[in-house]
């Protein structure tokens, strides 16, 4: 989102409110749906912490299991805009609008590695805030340069690969710098397979579209169901770990209920 703002800025420098409008336009459905990792980010960090606090093993345990959890959403997220962002945008905004399509599937790259809030989430409850903020700076400079390089030819094209890129580079780079620290392998299977299924929700989402079925159809039914069907014949899904999940979520709200209480009784 951050980078989205910015070339949303440095777009109107160049090019005409027309570019700027359909930019605007296209920032702002992954804008909401970027509220999803935000939210899962606030509720897990609680516990990262206190498991990172007591040098606990269950730390590498509920970040598998937040990695997974969000990595899924999001390349369900991702690909599922991909496919629907005319549909979307023409409801939203009107057929005046429809040249934001083509830019918000570009954004939608964002959803696909929204699994890097969890990644923050680990490095700032280890005690990595530093060097967190130094590699998001120079990527939020990469991102400048980009705009520099990619809007003047491109339009508001370049202003969208310019958001998307240091977003892919970000999630790369931070899931192999935390699943390393943690001593885990980098999961290229587990993306690999999730990337599997969600590439075959997005076709079921796409011939579903084609053939007339409702958007609504699609959306609420189709696309979840057989995207829950192929994560259970790739053997993606894990019911243990995802119930492991669920308690670890749910003493996360506990302690942050309970931490202001600790505190003022403290002061």
């Amino acid at each position: 989102v951050l980078y989205a703002q910015m070339n949303t800025v440095m777009l109107s420098w160049w090019k005409p409110e027309e570019a700027v409008g359909l930019f605007s336009a296209a920032v702002m459905p992954v804008g909401i749906l970027l509220i999803v990792p935000s939210m899962f980010m606030e509720s897990i960090f609680p516990a990262f912490s206190a498991y990172a606090d007591a040098g606990s093993p269950g730390l590498v345990r509920a970040y598998r299991a937040s990695f997974r959890a969000l990595l899924l959403i999001g390349l369900a997220m991702g690909a599922g805009t991909m496919v629907v962002a005319g549909p979307v945008i023409g409801i939203i905004y009107g057929p005046d609008f429809a040249g934001a399509a083509p830019v918000l599937r570009v954004l939608a790259i964002q959803l696909l590695s929204m699994v890097g809030y969890v990644n923050g989430a680990l490095l700032q409850a280890t005690g990595r805030q530093i060097a967190f903020a130094r590699v998001r700076a120079g990527l939020t400079a990469l991102n400048a340069v980009l705009c520099l390089l990619l809007i003047r030819p491109l339009g508001y094209m370049g202003a969208a690969l310019a958001a998307v890129i240091p977003g892919a580079i970000d999630m790369f780079l931070y899931t192999a710098w935390c699943h390393r620290s943690l001593g885990l392998g980098f999961p290229w299977r587990l993306i690999g397979r999730a990337a599997c299924c969600a590439t075959a929700m997005a076709l079921a989402t796409f011939l579903g579209l084609r053939v007339g079925v409702p958007l609504v159809v699609v959306v609420l039914l189709v696309a979840p169901t057989v995207y829950g069907v192929a994560l259970v014949a790739l053997r993606v899904l894990d019911r243990e770990e995802y119930q492991y999940l669920s308690r670890v979520l749910q003493y996360a709200r506990w302690r942050k209920r309970l931490l202001p209480h600790s505190e003022a009784k403290g002061g």
